[in-house]
């Protein structure tokens, strides 16, 4: 008699997309295509035991929330993220805030019990981050000419707690797109996006960018983003897995759609080395409900990453913005060392081995730093003459 927990991750996959082609097909919930012995066996008990067994075969889901990080550099780069919202979905109360419009995530897009964040709001349609004083960058595909001026970037969409979401943003977080500096969108090449807010970004870091040479084959990196729409998560465990493209390189991500745009980090350095553009589908249909797409760390296509350094020509290698007290300069970005229990995910209680810290790049003689970084818009950009 064949038991759900006997099965692996391919037959119980096999075994639930047999019941939703058969229901599909007009037939009875109970005509099993697969394995006839599961046929008492609930869609419920095999989407649990499935989500289990990834976890286990594939590793756990990376994401976090932004409260429950322990590094305070950690959470300096994700104050350094917007989430891009339409317009008409940032609703102005009158009080100096405005309200978010979203959805009950799991209810949107029909997730099963177990997937993780399933009761958070969902509302971003992609991601950015603070590239110069007033720049943010974005994924090409994320924003054109034609509606840079449709869109709100909106600092501090995240969770306060398990349960708070912050919905209600002050509207001195809100900034709207007035010009787009520089734009490239190709289907399996570079896509990106730099835009010009209304106003400069305040209190919030500029974020580090390479400038020249490209990240090292295997390379740890982290993501902070909106995926699927969702407030502010941190993604790390992850590594490179294909470096020979020109304009980007190939990481196991934990990402979505919504997290296109997002700065991906070198763990190493904390140097942004790119933009999530494009990826493995998200999620996967499993009896009546659907759960994350499962890939092992090598399987599947892998999420493409724009290079920043297809971008940074329009940078400037001085930050010409300050940072405020407690905020790390541009030029001189952190490794990321892992504080006491940083090794454990307060989510998921599984260790994990933190990467081997590589040195930073050494300082030459004229102040610049080798392998360099990028932070602010060059004048010729930031006068208009550019664009």
């Amino acid at each position: 008699m064949t038991k759900p927990d006997d099965m692996s991750v391919a037959e119980l996959r096999a075994e639930l997309k047999a019941r939703a082609e058969k229901l599909a097909d007009g037939g009875g919930a109970r005509e099993m295509l697969w394995d006839p012995d599961l046929a008492d066996v609930e869609d419920g008990e095999l989407v649990q035991t499935l989500i289990a067994k990834q976890k286990v075969i594939y590793g756990v889901d990376d994401r976090a929330d932004i409260f429950e990080l322990t590094d305070a550099a950690d959470r300096r780069d994700a104050d350094s993220v917007a989430a891009l919202f339409r317009a008409a979905e940032v609703i102005d109360n009158g009080d100096g805030t405005s309200r978010l419009t979203t959805q009950n995530f799991g209810t949107s897009y029909g997730l099963c019990a177990g997937e993780p964040f399933r009761d958070q709001p969902v509302g971003a349609f992609c991601s950015g981050f603070l590239v110069g004083p007033d720049v943010i960058a974005t994924a090409g595909h994320c924003i054109n000419a034609t509606t840079v001026g449709t869109v709100r970037f909106v600092f501090g969409f995240r969770m306060r707690g398990p349960a708070q979401p912050v919905t209600a943003v002050p509207n001195a977080d809100i900034y709207r797109g007035v010009a787009l500096l520089g734009h490239t969108l190709t289907s399996a090449g570079a896509d990106w996006s730099l835009v010009r807010v209304d106003r400069p970004v305040t209190g919030r870091a500029i974020l580090p960018v390479r400038r020249e040479g490209k990240i090292g084959n295997t390379e740890p990196v982290y993501v902070i983003g909106h995926p699927c729409g969702l407030p502010t998560k941190f993604a790390d465990g992850s590594a490179v897995r294909g470096n020979t493209e020109a304009d980007f390189f190939v990481a196991n991500l934990d990402t979505y759609g919504g997290n296109s745009g997002s700065p991906v980090f070198n763990e190493n350095t904390r140097i942004v080395e790119g933009i999530l553009v494009r990826g493995e589908r998200d999620f996967q249909q499993l009896g009546s409900c659907r759960v994350s797409y499962p890939c092992p760390d090598t399987g599947c296509r892998g999420e493409d990453c724009t290079r920043a350094t297809v971008f940074a020509g329009l940078l400037t290698p001085a930050n010409p913005w300050r940072p405020t007290t407690g905020l790390v300069p541009c030029l001189l970005p952190l490794p990321r060392h892992r504080l006491p229990g940083r090794g454990l995910h307060a989510r998921d209680g599984v260790r994990r081995t933190p990467h081997t810290r590589e040195p930073l790049a050494s300082h030459r003689s004229d102040g610049a730093r080798q392998g360099s970084v990028a932070c602010g818009l060059s004048a010729w950009v930031c006068d208009g003459s550019g664009g």
